[in-house]
């Protein structure tokens, strides 16, 4: 059995999560730019809940998920650093889980009769990340990878029947649902599958995933 702490702030909600010995508790607030004043308090709060000492709940913990992104560029960082400290402190390795893949997962749950959806992350201004996922009998699988877009992708002609998920870009005239944001429930079960598939890595391979053709810094003059 694998004892999970899951932390997700790669967008406005800061969501943490915890799996220790079959019990599982999750805590999301909607914080906008304000995880890095949140995230501490709710990781104590889940501790609390779960009825574990500091030094218990660190001994338990062997394995720290985070949502690595596409996101936030601070928020993702954050979930990031957490991860890294805390995977360090516990001795834990960490699983780098792809927040779009927790935001379809959420997402595809609140939806009946959809075959799949098109994840969207605002990156800035008119750039968003997307993405498609295809409904699994046991959750979601990849099917185009996170890319920036400032329109409609061809992949989307094709899934016309597919919901567009997540942030609604002013662009988009397909069809749209709106549902949950990623959290750390869906990333605890994106998680718990990398896991028994040997893709959790050693701390010092917890970081961020960064994509092509995004930055926030631009040259000066």
């Amino acid at each position: 059995m694998v004892n999970l702490l899951a932390i997700e702030t790669s967008g406005a909600i800061c969501s943490v999560g915890l799996c220790v010995d079959g019990n599982r508790f999750v805590r999301s607030e909607h914080v906008e730019k304000k995880h890095n004043e949140r995230l501490l308090p709710m990781l104590e709060a889940l501790r609390e809940e779960a009825g574990l000492s500091r030094p218990a709940l660190l001994d338990a913990i062997d394995t720290v998920a985070f949502g690595r992104g596409p996101g936030s560029f601070t928020g993702v960082r954050i979930a990031a650093a957490a991860a890294q400290a805390v995977a360090l402190t516990a001795g834990a390795n960490i699983v780098r889980v792809s927040s779009s893949e927790a935001l379809s997962l959420a997402a595809s749950r609140q939806l009946a009769g959809v075959d799949g959806v098109i994840s969207a992350i605002r990156s800035r201004r008119d750039l968003y990340y997307l993405a498609a996922y295809e409904r699994t009998p046991d959750g979601v699988r990849r099917r185009e990878k996170d890319a920036l877009w400032e329109s409609a992708p061809s992949f989307a002609a094709a899934r016309s029947d597919w919901p567009l998920v997540g942030e609604r870009p002013d662009w988009w005239t397909g069809r749209y649902a709106e549902t949950t944001a990623a959290d750390a429930e869906a990333l605890l079960d994106v998680a718990v599958k990398m896991v028994a598939n040997d893709e959790a890595v050693a701390v010092e391979a917890g970081l961020p995933e960064y994509f092509s053709g995004d930055s926030p810094w631009r040259k000066s003059g």
